[in-house]
């Protein structure tokens, strides 16, 4: 015996219905995708060192007694 193929053909009314279903949960996955990389990028930043700290140890790093690389100018006048 053969089965009989269902032909179901959703009308105007049940596609608009249906596609709108479908943008409200895209939304929903999006929005809920997006908050969940925030919590990530949130805990990252809170986790990360300041910058400033960074900064700190390098200053002290760096001899600032070094010698000039531009020698001063003679300050006495010229011979006329």
């Amino acid at each position: 015996m053969k089965r009989r193929k269902l032909k179901l053909q959703p009308n105007e009314q049940q596609q608009l219905l249906l596609g709108i279903l479908l943008v409200i949960l895209l939304a929903i996955s999006l929005l809920y995708c997006l908050g969940f990389a925030s919590m990530l990028l949130l805990q990252a930043w809170e986790n990360a060192p300041l910058p400033w700290n960074a900064t700190d140890t390098l200053e002290e790093d760096i001899d600032l007694t070094a010698t000039p690389v531009v020698e001063p100018a003679d300050s006495s006048p010229a011979p006329h």
